[in-house]
């Protein structure tokens, strides 16, 4: 009775946990070939063994996509980096020759200056990224109408340059839950986004209390953004196409940490664009 009770027993428990043996011999096939595109097969059986499975295979592709992101992102890095480090040394070089006039020096000098500094904002760029994945924030309040008008005046210059016109619609005393040092790099992305790919035309700066929520929005005439990577644009090292092949600078962190901070003071962000016309950048509290 009890050998038959005992045999009963281990047939429901293999037949149990076979299931769970098909899984981990897949796992095994998986890790031995390294292939991140590979996928656990679904059994079926539509229990907690089938639900194992998709939560793996959810685990592969998000890791796959990391992957390709990382790769993205080296390619694109080791391109940012080359191009000043290259320039550098080309200057440097110059610099080292005897018959250099005195004119021929300064020129090579600010030539250097200039893609030093490309290369420490790309490296500020990183340890700002790495800092918002670990930071911890408190509760910090800041005037939001007193950072436009600082994010403006650094970028005066940029803007009379290009002969925009400015517009502003700024509420006084507009105190918000917001670190004004972050406060600072978000509004200054979006700004010097806005004058980079804007020609012509205006920008035009809001600010203003609507249904007891603040809300900033900046809005230009510019280029525009295609349909197809309005859904990217906030994504770690995602550069649009264009920006990809011209002489535009970016490794493509702007917006992913303007994201990245908004998210971290509870804000939200979107984006309306219409190619060729210009966007519009809404920043809400959640």
């Amino acid at each position: 009775m009890y050998l038959i009770l005992g045999f009963f027993a281990y047939f429901l428990i293999s037949k149990t946990l076979f299931p769970l043996k098909l899984i981990l011999e897949e796992l095994k096939i998986l890790q031995k070939k390294a292939d991140l595109s590979l996928r656990l097969k679904p059994h079926g059986g539509k229990d907690e063994f089938d639900d194992l499975s998709r939560s793996f295979n959810v685990l592969l592709e998000n890791i796959q996509h990391s992957v390709e992101n990382i790769k993205q992102f080296t390619a694109d890095a080791s391109h940012e980096l080359k191009t000043p480090l290259t320039i550098i040394q080309g200057e440097i070089q110059l610099a080292k020759k005897v018959d250099i006039t005195k004119e021929e020096l300064e020129k090579t000098l600010k030539i250097i200056d200039k893609e030093q500094k490309n290369l420490q904002d790309i490296i500020e760029n990183f340890l700002l990224l790495a800092k918002l994945d670990k930071e911890v924030f408190h509760n910090k309040k800041a005037f939001l109408d007193k950072v436009v008008f600082d994010v403006i005046e650094q970028n005066l210059s940029h803007l009379e340059k290009k002969k925009l016109e400015l517009k502003l619609d700024i509420e006084e005393n507009l105190e918000i839950q917001f670190d004004e040092k972050y406060l600072f790099i978000v509004l200054s992305n979006l700004l010097s986004n806005a004058i980079k790919y804007t020609q012509s035309g205006y920008i035009k700066l809001l600010a203003k209390k609507e249904n007891k929520k603040i809300v900033f929005m900046i809005e230009d005439s510019g280029e525009g953004i295609k349909k197809e990577d309005i859904n990217k644009i906030f994504e770690r090292f995602f550069r649009v196409e264009k920006a990809r092949t011209s002489s535009m600078n970016g490794l493509g962190l702007g917006l992913s940490i303007v994201k990245k901070i908004c998210d971290r003071f509870n804000y939200e962000i979107t984006v309306k664009s219409i190619e060729n016309k210009g966007s519009t950048f809404i920043l809400k509290e959640k």
